[in-house]
């Protein structure tokens, strides 16, 4: 792809401001989904760094965690003519809309493969359109035995609906996407905006320290800024084009350390609780039961359950290391920090 750059600004490349094409015209990105707490990190970043971003998100969607001056288009995604419609100017497209929890796996395929599948064929008819970069999960791969890593050439083996879908997902785009394409498998995402870690954070600042079972909870982490980089990476490279990436800053923790670096952060102490299995498993059947109930999702669901409960998640970098040259500087207190930072400013904590 015949990208340029200019210098300046703080990028992972270099310092950088301006990515722009051979035509001399800056790069336009872009992001569906971008409303969310990903989407909205990743559409800001990119604004940060001097390019034209093009936030794609649906009717009514809630806008408070962007940038105003960005370029929202508000888009049905079940019509083909509004999708091509906004891409049909767009230079790259990270596509981040999608769901990680439905009442029933249809939705979830909808949510997951039939929205990618219209946003790609949307995308392969765009006269701009250069590189399609999906954002998939560690979910799609498979957990980890032993403390081994999981590499992208591994066999996926999903335990849950959500993997299952974003497996299909990417066997859409590897076979039917016209464009140079990249898709990227993040790893446990934290940041400011996060809604789920979140749960955590308020759990420490009542003074509980909790984990299920009496073994460490081994994890992969990637800060959202950091996950914004990366993309960044996928973006610019050229021989990123038709790979596959997992995403993390290339360390190994434990719940443990991440709930005791919350509590040093906000100075509180906490009382550790080793949750029976057998109790965690009851509230995540409960969790199931109250969505049946009042048709709401929750965190505690069985597909949750599967996730989470005796299973470990954890990936190699290599790949992205040796091709992007992904050089991430893991700073999980500082980062932290910042996200705390954010909940406190925002009268989240």
């Amino acid at each position: 792809m015949p990208y340029t750059h200019d210098v300046g600004g703080s990028s992972p490349l270099a310092p950088t401001i301006f990515y722009q094409l051979s035509s001399g015209c800056v790069m336009r990105i872009g992001i569906t989904g971008a409303n969310g707490f990903a989407g909205s990190n990743f559409a800001n970043y990119f604004q940060s760094q001097g390019y034209e971003v093009r936030g794609i998100v649906r009717p009514h969607a809630d806008l408070s965690l962007l940038d105003p001056n960005l370029d929202i288009q508000f888009t049905d995604y079940n019509s083909q003519d509004e999708l091509k419609r906004v891409l049909e100017d767009v230079d790259v497209l990270i596509h981040n809309a999608g769901a990680v929890r439905t009442h029933t796996f249809m939705q979830m395929i909808e949510a997951n493969v039939g929205t990618t599948r219209r946003v790609m064929e949307a995308f392969n008819h765009s006269s701009k359109g250069k590189r399609f970069i999906y954002i998939s999960s560690q979910a799609a791969s498979h957990p980890s035995r032993d403390m081994e890593l999981a590499k992208e050439e591994d066999p996926s083996a999903p335990v849950d609906w959500y993997g299952k879908s974003k497996v299909l997902a990417e066997k859409i785009i590897k076979t039917e996407c016209v464009k140079e394409w990249v898709i990227v498998r993040p790893c446990s995402i934290y940041g400011p905006g996060e809604r789920d870690f979140y749960q955590v954070f308020k759990a420490v600042q009542k003074g509980i320290n909790f984990h299920i079972g009496r073994k460490p909870q081994y994890m992969n982490l990637i800060y959202v800024r950091e996950l914004a980089q990366f993309l960044e990476l996928c973006v610019v490279k050229e021989n990123a084009a038709g790979e596959i990436f997992f995403a993390s800053d290339g360390e190994i923790y434990t719940q443990q350390e991440f709930m005791r670096l919350i509590a040093e952060i906000l100075e509180v102490k906490t009382i550790e609780i080793a949750v029976p299995v057998s109790l965690a498993k009851a509230a995540f059947y409960a969790g199931e039961a109250f969505e049946r109930i009042t048709g709401k999702t929750t965190l505690l669901n069985k597909q949750k359950m599967k996730e989470i409960i005796d299973v470990t998640w954890l990936c190699s970098i290599e790949k992205a290391k040796s091709l992007l040259g992904w050089n991430p500087q893991p700073n999980l207190k500082g980062n932290l920090s910042e996200t705390i930072k954010w909940y406190k400013e925002h009268n989240w904590l």
